[in-house]
């Protein structure tokens, strides 16, 4: 009878648009941005104010802090933008009104040369010369790693709070609400000591109306909460929360539902995460702990992944990749890891936000071992974004040809199409059910692509494209998919011999392979042309 109860509570879930764990489904993992060295940070947040969230991230080789714009596209994100590339081993970054302008600018803390800085929109997610665009806010933290923005004197600007790697150095600096003229921001001291801090995070602990900070020192493997005793960022002598086998990362978010704010903390030394449940008092915390399915835990936060009104944990560990944790029953209780279909090795961050506007949240995710940033698209619900109604794709181009093959191995036939006028051709996986994923682009570049056909050309088993089309030079091309996962990395041409009208594949000449049988004009005058796939592998005369 249990399980035909549960059965039941999870098929009124979902008849009411509200997914269970077992029902949250993620794309394999995509690349969103490569060539980044260490991207220990990220932040998902709407830079040019188009209402779409942005890729922020930092890459310590070269000081780059940059920014992807989400042009709600395929693969959602756009070039990569340069912010600032200045900054000598950049380790956090946050994106916060600093000048209250109505735009957000950008915060960076750097290591290497131990400045705190932040960066001015200008409007747009245009930030000026990325030589010279960053304003000092403090340059007196021994290696300042971490960094959180909130208004801690409760003046209405976005004040810092840093901690240092080099020190046990816990500090705030005010906005004085001249944040372009000020040379250097006032410092108030938390904690000045021997050790390294490993972050930091800001929410009003006791709940008496102001916002406290909390720390976790991870060389004396303890996590401390001080508290803002005025209101106005007079600190108290900082309360143990724990003693900890080493910290990594901390979230404050309510797992229980008791209304008191919780610490959620990754630690790497010991393989956990564990939620530090705040039981009303500066020294009553409860600690459950997650068994980690990934060694080496690097960063957790907490997201409702499985929408159903309470926090679960996404979780990056370098030993490892990305996992997350359901809430099961609102009040703590966090289920088995559930893991993220292709995700890459070596997970050093990930946040969760909705990227494509299908009222789902999707995750993006750190590799330093791969340098670069994956996407993972929730394609639980596809409210809007991608769907205008059940089953149809929405693109930015008018498509002349349009096929369907399975494109992505997974046995499902994909829609494919070709626009001339655009020079695009696009397929978007198909998820079964009448459910489809952000649109791929094949090239955009093709020439006037006017016909599309989809066969395996090459005899490896994935179904390759072939586009035709009146365009020069290239008017006959083969795309071929050689992971069968639709990647499609080169394009071959086949001729430019005429303007082709359309195309067909077939085994001409009995030699167990598909040729090629194209129509068109060549100077007025119809021409039908046969192209032998010589050697079986997509050689064509």
């Amino acid at each position: 009878m249990k399980h035909r109860m549960s059965l039941l509570l999870s098929l009124i879930l979902a008849s009411n648009g509200i997914a269970t764990a077992a029902e949250v489904h993620f794309a394999p993992g995509r690349v969103a941005a490569s060539g980044l060295t260490g991207p220990s940070d990220l932040v998902l947040a709407d830079l040019d104010g188009d209402g779409r969230p942005d890729l922020l991230t930092l890459s310590t080789d070269g000081g780059r802090i940059v920014w992807y714009r989400n042009t709600g596209g395929a693969i959602p994100f756009g070039p990569q933008r340069i912010i600032s590339d200045v900054a000598l081993s950049p380790r956090s970054i946050a994106a916060a009104d600093i000048d209250r302008d109505g735009d957000l600018d950008v915060v960076s803390a750097s290591a290497g040369d131990s400045i705190i800085g932040w960066h001015e929109n200008l409007g747009g997610g245009s930030f000026g010369d990325p030589a010279a665009n960053r304003r000092v806010i403090a340059s007196t933290a021994a290696g300042p790693a971490a960094l959180f923005v909130a208004d801690i004197d409760r003046d209405g600007y976005p004040d810092v709070v840093s901690g240092s790697s080099f020190a046990a150095q816990v500090f705030w600096f005010r906005n004085d609400g001249a944040p372009r003229s000020s040379p250097e921001w006032i410092r108030g001291d938390l904690l000045d000591a021997a050790g390294n801090v490993s972050d930091v995070a800001v929410a009003d602990l006791d709940r008496d109306g102001d916002p406290d900070v909390i720390a976790g020192l991870d060389a004396a493997r303890s996590i401390v909460w001080f508290e803002n005793a005025d209101g106005a960022g007079s600190f108290a002598t900082p309360v143990i929360v724990q003693n900890t086998d080493g910290v990594s990362s901390l979230f404050v978010a309510d797992p229980d539902g008791d209304g008191d704010p919780d610490v959620l903390a990754a630690s790497c030394d010991d393989g956990t995460l564990t939620w530090y449940l705040n039981d009303g008092g500066p020294a009553d915390w409860i600690a459950r702990v997650i068994p980690s399915a990934d060694p080496c835990p690097e960063s957790a936060v907490a997201a409702d992944l499985d929408q159903d009104g309470d926090p679960d944990v996404l979780a990056a560990a370098s030993g490892g990749s990305i996992a997350w944790y359901p809430n099961e029953d609102g009040a703590g209780s966090f289920g088995a890891a559930r893991r993220f279909p292709g995700s890459a090795a070596g997970a050093l961050v990930a946040r969760a936000a909705d990227l494509d506007r299908d009222g789902d949240p999707d995750v993006v995710a750190s590799s330093g071992t791969a340098a670069a940033i994956e996407l993972f698209e929730n394609r639980t619900i596809h409210r809007n974004a991608v769907f205008e109604g059940r089953g149809a794709v929405l693109s930015d181009f008018r498509f002349s040809s349009t096929a369907a093959a399975d494109l992505d191995s997974d046995g499902d036939p994909d829609p494919i199409g070709a626009s001339g006028a655009d020079r695009t051709i696009q397929w978007a996986p198909n998820f079964g059910g009448g459910e489809f994923g952000f649109l791929n682009d094949v090239t955009t570049g093709s020439d006037g692509t006017e016909t599309i056909l989809a066969a395996d050309l090459d005899r490896d088993g994935t179904i390759d494209l072939i586009g035709a089309g009146p365009g020069a030079p290239s008017s006959l091309v083969w795309y071929p998919n050689p992971d069968g996962a639709g990647t499609f990395p080169v394009d071959m041409v086949v001729s430019s011999a005429i303007e082709f009208g359309s195309i067909a594949a077939g085994d001409v000449d009995g030699d167990a392979d598909l040729d090629l049988i194209g129509s068109g004009t060549l100077s007025s005058q119809g021409r039908f042309l046969v192209f032998e796939n010589t050697d079986g592998a997509g050689t064509f005369m």
